[in-house]
């Protein structure tokens, strides 16, 4: 907030709010300036504040009310400007141009409100006065960055591009590491074919490109990522996190190891500090092998859902099993059924990496096994600080961690990281007999509901894919809608996104494809044991590309529900052809945005077929090593008996590949 300039009439209440603001205090100087008001009349300043500050707690109506009350005591371009924001604020662009506009007349050269009037005159297609008021905004202000770069934006919708790129220049000659000025500028290079300057203004085009997906923002998209692929391949893209590469359709599996290392090396700075471990120790032999899991993930969560019953189903008699949680101090059933193990929770989520490695190595474990990567909120400074002789990555993160120091191998099987792909792997390979996702046989079983109790349609053929909006893209889009318009009376059952606004951008999108909103329904985020049963409402779920349903994809399968996927050539695009290949339908496996048409198009219309298939889901469900836990957990201790002995190999001799 800016200072509060009482004027001559301040009182020792005015000084006590005035305080308070200066503090921090919002509260206590509200309750000030109340009481000010209530014992003052004529006193514009204290509306003025108190609706400054109802403007912050969103209450525009409040704040519209009371900085009336200020105007009608005394007028100025502050009190009007301020009015303005307010009423945009509420939706009333009109009433705010007209608060700008009355405001302009006090004070003509007040640059910040010439270019909020400005915004409002774009919205309403007032092109040309639009780009009058953003002239007079820097001609007010020569040095306003901002007015430079909106002007440059008005500019080049008025298709005046060469004025357009000499305002976004400006503003970046105003604004060092001006964002929002650099990516315009960078965009309407490149639309001229200006590629090579484009990614010399503008390199951040990874973080871009997930920004743009996680809106579902998709015009321009698919240039975004041509643009980071172009920058990765020239050697100068920006140190993007991995994870936020993974939904790109054109990321090759030789580019994931480089873009790995070039981030943690930019962002994990232990890797620049003296490992615990120069030389890590054999792996001794006379007794139970230490194994560590490491996440922020040990209660109802995703990763939880997946192996709780791995941590039930380990053998503690030939192993010692440790958890080491950075996560929250979660209460639940989840945290319940580690608990029951008897397995040692360590608690690190208040040490630093270094005391947390320093506590690990303490420990004497053997191999630790990282199940977060790269994912949102993960430590791989512990990590990268080699607190055990093995350092495992497993389960979180959906591909290499591309640094040698982070990880010695990698749990995967032999659809989601053949032994062919070795070489785009910064770990060695070690491959489970069947798929490296677990699966939790105690998960519950799919109850009976109605499609009535989830805002389906009675009859009609529901089309189901609850994946995050982060995994949709444009072409799954375009076969979707080609599916539904094929389908007659089909829906398709989407997860509802967090924001109303990315709603709307994915209804507008399938609306562009010909599908009315009405054909779409979406699902809230649900308990687990909820969503299993709905998805059995389903007819078929579609499977996304390149980020292929994971837990999903065991849940509709548990579910009884028919998955269909498409293979892509990295590993997080064959995830659920690991599922399907390791529960024995490979017929729902394609390897071709064609192919997933024509399988899901075939299902969809050929009931018989469909129901056979939902028929022995059900029958296999039992019996398939898919939701065998306990083999599943014999399986992943012999292969942790399989990287000891790799390990303790001389360097030289150490195979790339290691299996059961």
């Amino acid at each position: 907030m800016n200072d509060i300039a009482f004027g001559t009439a301040m009182t020792p209440s005015h000084l006590s709010a005035y305080d308070a603001c200066k503090a921090g205090d919002g509260t206590g100087a509200l309750e000030i300036m109340q009481s000010v008001i209530g014992k003052l009349t004529g006193n514009s300043q204290a509306y003025h504040e108190l609706a400054l500050r109802r403007y912050e707690e969103k209450k525009f109506a409040e704040a519209e009310r009371l900085i009336r009350e200020a105007i009608a005591i005394s007028v100025d371009e502050a009190l009007l400007a301020d009015l303005g924001k307010i009423l945009r604020a509420n939706g009333d662009s009109h009433g705010a141009m007209a608060a700008y506009e009355s405001a302009l007349e006090l004070n003509p050269r007040m640059a910040a409100i010439r270019n909020n009037l400005a915004n409002i005159l774009l919205d309403h297609g007032r092109l040309d006065d639009a780009i009058f008021q953003y002239k007079q905004a820097v001609d007010c202000n020569p040095g306003y960055a901002l007015g430079y770069k909106n002007m440059g934006l008005a500019l080049e919708k008025a298709g005046r591009l060469d004025d357009a790129e000499n305002a976004l220049r400006k503003a970046i000659s105003l604004q060092q590491d001006f964002y929002d000025a650099q990516k315009p500028l960078a965009f309407l290079l490149a639309k001229q074919g200006r590629i090579d300057e484009a990614t010399k203004i503008y390199f951040w085009w990874g973080i871009l490109q997930f920004e743009m997906r996680s809106q579902a923002i998709w015009e321009n998209l698919s240039f975004t990522e041509s643009m980071y692929l172009r920058a990765f391949e020239a050697g100068v893209a920006d140190p993007a996190p991995p994870f936020r590469l993974l939904y790109i359709p054109e990321l090759r599996p030789e580019m994931e190891a480089p873009a790995g290392h070039a981030f943690s090396m930019s962002e994990v700075p232990e890797l620049k500090e003296h490992p615990l471990m120069d030389c890590p120790r054999p792996i001794l032999a006379h007794r139970p092998p230490r194994i560590g899991y490491l996440s922020a993930d040990f209660f109802n969560h995703a990763t939880m859902h997946l192996m709780a019953g791995v941590l039930e189903s380990h053998n503690r008699t030939e192993f010692q099993f440790e958890i080491f949680s950075y996560g929250p101090a979660e209460r639940d059933r989840f945290v319940q059924r580690i608990e029951d193990t008897g397995m040692p929770i360590i608690d690190l989520s208040e040490v630093t990496n270094r005391e947390a490695a320093e506590i690990i190595l303490d420990r004497d474990i053997d191999i630790l096994v990282d199940l977060k990567g790269y994912t949102q909120k993960s430590r791989l400074g512990i990590a990268a600080l080699r607190p055990a002789p093995v350092i495992v990555n497993w389960l979180g993160y959906p591909g290499t961690i591309g640094h040698k120091q982070l990880a010695d191998y990698i749990i995967g099987d032999n659809v989601v990281s053949p032994p062919e792909h070795a070489p785009f792997f910064s770990e060695r390979l070690a491959l489970m007999p069947h798929s490296y996702q677990p699966n939790d046989r105690m998960r519950p079983l799919p109850s009976n509901l109605i499609r009535s109790d989830v805002g389906l349609p009675e009859n009609g053929f529901v089309f189901c894919s609850l994946n995050q909006t982060l995994k949709l893209n444009p072409e799954t889009f375009d076969i979707w809608a080609r599916l539904l318009n094929e389908v007659a009376g089909s829906v398709l059952w989407l997860l509802e996104p967090a924001s109303r606004d990315v709603r709307g951008n994915l209804l507008r999108e399938l609306a562009d494809r010909g599908i009315p909103e009405e054909r779409v329904i979406f699902a809230t985020i649900s308990p687990q044991t909820y969503h299993i049963s709905r998805l059995r409402l389903a007819d078929l779920v579609l499977d996304t590309f390149p980020y292929n349903s994971h837990t999903t994809g065991s849940d509709a399968l548990w579910a009884g529900i028919p998955l269909v996927t498409r293979k892509g050539s990295t590993f997080v695009s064959r995830v659920a052809a690991s599922l399907l290949t390791t529960h024995g339908f490979p017929e729902l496996i394609t390897e071709s945005a064609e192919e997933y048409y024509k399988v899901a198009l075939e299902l969809a219309t050929n009931t018989e077929r469909r129901l056979a298939i939902r028929q022995r889901l059900e029958a296999c469900r039992a019996t398939s090593p898919l939701f065998d836990t306990i083999q599943f957990t014999r399986d992943l201790e012999s292969l942790y008996r399989s990287i000891i002995a790799n390990h303790n190999l001389p360097e030289d001799l150490r195979a790339q590949v290691v299996t059961v």
